[in-house]
């Protein structure tokens, strides 16, 4: 009988040692499990159990560290040695790309990359390998590759000095379990390192996030949230951990609810709140996760793009209600902005402008040019402004005050042109009428003081012509004084119409109908105009009554009917029509002096040639005249402007070259009916010997006027002045029947003398001479009263007339 390999006892050892292998694997199977850190130090237990599974002197651990530019190194992360064992110095930091353990450790690393332990005696490895190993006495050497997800991490060491016998494969077969355990553990470890850090950066990602973010489950309590929504509610993110969602804010509240309930996996939402004093609007988004089970919301910050937003809505609304023109184009010239006061100013729609270029909508072929070198300086400069005249959709020509500019884009580089254009046709035209306003008074003036002087030459011309038939001259003789006659008296209408035109002369005005006026304009007109005129007239019974000078009027109309004449030589249209208005404040402005109010308006229109606009503006000034030299004095349409300003009113032309024009004349309406004037017939001139004091500067009027008088039996005291006059006066005061006085004179002026004649005796009559007096000066006299006025140049029978009448007068009151 062969005895068995083993005795009983070496059985029972076996098994004992098995027991103890098994224990002392369960014993680092908990220990891996409860040891979530395996540093240095807590290592060291673990090392311990091993040593005594494997029956080592020494433990050591190191750490592989592989780099990009292949630089290997190991290091000792842990050792362990049996008491009176020392630790290996020479192990501490391996360099395996160092020249010296380059063909050491060739055959270890090689064996150690395929993942397989290397087990043998010191004394069969080389030279340099035993002199690497067999520091401390080492006999037999284990090396155990770790791995971690399958990659080389490090090398478990274990020595045996004391024994040199090698592990059998049982032990083998523990240590590699113990090794692969290690492996988990350190695979989790680096799970939850892993994991830790991805929660640390994604939670610093989270709090770099400059808006409100937080976690939600689905009963509606915060889970987390970052650090910038609880720096604004101000206490730290633990604080709402836990915590019901809409403490705060229900409205919040009421959305997540709302999220949790429905199919959906988001859902966005708008919200106002006020957070820390601040009231801040966001835009709330919200995705569930964790199968329905939470959710992440994100609250980003929209109060200042809100109030960017509603400033742009502001500006944008702005823009639309202006009175100018913006307009918006590319640097080519094409639109891409056109406001509603665009379309008003010019007629065209958004819809029709955006994307071209209108410039030749805008302006005539002669303007184009002028446009290009405005571009040009625009572009040069930046900026540019100034009046331009431009077209409208239907053709009419308007005057814009424009100011153009460059917008740069983020460059700042030239990208836009912006355009702001008002319309200030009105305004010219205004402005057109008051200069005019202003030319004919500077004219007025001028005129005023020539006909003053031209009516001292001609009185005593047309006062003395009585004088010179008294004399009972031949036939011969009395041809030529009519013929002084008429040559004076139109020198006297003459001056009339410049004494018109200067300060709108008229004479007594009267209640009167403008439609029975334009009929008996139309009557002459039809009668003496060319027959290829055709003249209409439209003039209702209804019209309003006006307080006017029938005579001035009626000469006022027929100037601009014989203009119209002049402008249609080839026949047209002549209309004549009345019409009563009522101008409202908005309309009354739109014209120099105009006021709201009822007016009878009286049009003269042609459809003749028209009036050039370079010529407009002048027409109105005496003297000025388009016709041929013989054909016009000029004084037409001055003298209507003038006639229609002394009646309250005002005027309009409207023209068109080659279409007609159109004269407007606006009158203030009156409440007065319209009453018949009965002329007083002329009774004998002649005086009784009544005492006459004449006042007179101008020697001619002076010599004439005395002249006529004292041929008709009246006696005169001459004064030179009003100084004169008063010593005179105040010598002969019983005596003087009459005060004939002019009011233009050197050292004291006719008023004057009036005040200081009628201190002395009020009751005495006086009439005065004037060929120019302003309204200040009729206000004056206004204020002592007078008892009658005649105007220079005046016929002898006209002064007699006027001088009887005041004495009739007096001699009524007394």
């Amino acid at each position: 009988m062969i005895p068995s390999s083993k005795s009983p006892s070496t059985s029972s050892t076996d098994t004992a040692s098995r027991e103890r292998q098994l224990l002392t694997m369960i014993e680092i199977e908990r220990f891996l499990l409860m040891e979530r850190n395996l540093n240095r130090k807590n290592c060291l237990p673990l090392l311990k159990l091993c040593a005594e599974l494997a029956e080592v002197d020494r433990i050591t651990v190191f750490q592989y560290h592989p780099s990009e530019s292949g630089n290997e190194t190991l290091s000792v992360i842990a050792e362990w040695c049996a008491e009176g064992m020392e630790m290996q110095t020479q192990w501490q930091n391996l360099n395996l790309q160092s020249e010296q353990y380059q063909t050491v450790l060739e055959r270890a690393r090689q064996i150690l990359n395929t993942g397989e332990m290397l087990m043998c005696h010191v004394k069969e490895l080389t030279i340099a390998e035993q002199m690497l190993s067999s520091s401390g006495g080492v006999q037999a050497l284990l090396l155990i590759p770790i791995s971690v997800k399958n990659r080389f991490c490090g090398i478990a060491a274990l020595q045996r000095v004391k024994s040199s016998a090698l592990w059998d494969e049982e032990i083998r077969n523990f240590l590699k379990s113990t090794a692969v355990a290690v492996s988990i553990a350190l695979e989790r470890k680096y799970a939850e390192q892993d994991l830790v850090e991805a929660k640390e950066q994604f939670q610093a990602v989270l709090d770099a996030v400059p808006g409100f973010v937080s976690w939600i489950d689905s009963s509606l309590t915060y889970l987390g949230l970052n650090q910038y929504l609880a720096s604004m509610l101000g206490k730290p993110v633990e604080e709402y951990i836990g915590k019901k969602v809409g403490f705060l804010n229900p409205k919040f509240h009421d959305f997540l609810k709302r999220l949790f309930e429905s199919p959906y996996q988001g859902s966005i939402m708008e919200d106002t709140v006020t957070i820390g004093g601040r009231r801040m609007q966001h835009l709330i988004v919200a995705q569930k996760y964790h199968h329905g089970k939470a959710a992440v919301c994100v609250g980003i910050d929209i109060t200042d793009r809100k109030i960017m937003e509603e400033k742009l809505r502001e500006q944008a609304a702005l823009l639309e209600i202006t009175r100018d023109a913006v307009i918006l184009q590319e640097l080519d010239g094409r639109v891409l902005y056109w406001n509603a006061s665009a379309k008003r100013i010019y007629g065209w729609t958004k819809e029709e402008v955006l994307g071209r270029n209108i410039k030749y909508d805008l302006y005539s072929e002669s303007d184009i040019a002028e446009d290009d070198v405005r571009r040009q300086i625009l572009f040069e400069k930046g900026e540019w402004s100034g009046e331009l005249r431009q077209r409208t959709k239907d053709g009419k020509v308007i005057i814009v005050e424009s100011r153009c500019a460059l917008v740069p884009n983020e460059n700042g580089e030239p990208d836009k042109v912006l355009i702001v254009n008002t319309d200030i046709t009105e305004k010219k035209n205004l402005e057109s009428q008051m200069l005019r306003n202003q030319r004919m008074d500077s004219i007025g003036l001028l005129a005023s003081g020539i006909a003053h002087d031209m009516n001292n030459v001609l009185a005593p011309i047309l006062a003395g012509l009585l004088l010179l038939r008294q004399h009972n001259p031949d036939e011969q003789a009395k041809r030529w004084i009519d013929m002084l006659e008429k040559s004076a008296e139109r020198g006297k209408e003459l001056m009339r119409q410049i004494l018109s035109f200067a300060r709108g002369e008229s004479g007594e005005k009267t209640v009167l109908n403008l439609s029975q006026l334009a009929k008996d304009v139309y009557r002459f007109v039809s009668q003496t105009f060319p027959k290829e005129i055709e003249v209409q007239l439209e003039a209702p019974s209804t019209i309003w009554m006006i307080l006017g000078d029938s005579t001035k009027l009626y000469q006022a109309v027929l100037n601009l009917c014989v203009n119209a004449r002049d402008a249609m030589p080839n026949g047209g249209k002549l209309t004549l029509e009345v019409k009563n208005v009522v101008l409202s404040a908005k309309q009354a402005a739109l014209y120099v002096d105009a006021k709201e109010g009822e007016y009878v308006q009286l049009t003269v229109t042609d459809t003749g040639t028209g009036i050039s606009p370079d010529v407009l503006d002048k027409i109105f000034e005496p003297f000025f005249t388009t016709k041929e030299v013989g054909k016009g004095t000029g004084l037409g349409l001055s003298i209507v402007y003038s006639v229609v300003n002394s009646h309250g009113g005002f005027l309009d032309v409207q023209t068109k070259l080659g279409q007609g024009t159109s004269f407007m004349l606006y009158f203030p309406a009156t409440k007065a009916q319209q009453t018949q004037l009965i002329e007083e017939p002329i009774e004998a001139m002649a005086g009784c010997g009544e005492v006459i004091l004449l006042v007179e500067d101008d020697v001619g009027v002076r010599e004439v006027a005395n002249a006529v008088l004292l041929s008709m039996g009246y006696t005169v005291l001459t004064a030179n002045n009003g100084a004169e006059a008063v010593a005179l006066f105040a010598m002969h005061q019983d005596e003087i029947s009459l005060v004939l006085t002019d009011i233009m004179m050197p050292i004291m002026d006719g008023i004057a003398c009036v005040h200081a004649i009628r201190a002395i005796k009020p009751s005495v009559p006086v009439v005065i001479m004037t060929g120019l007096m302003d309204g200040e000066k009729v206000a004056k006299l206004s204020t002592v009263g007078i008892q009658g006025s005649i105007n220079k140049p005046f016929r002898a029978e006209a002064l007699l007339q006027t001088v009887f009448r005041a004495l009739k007068q007096t001699e009524v009151r007394t």
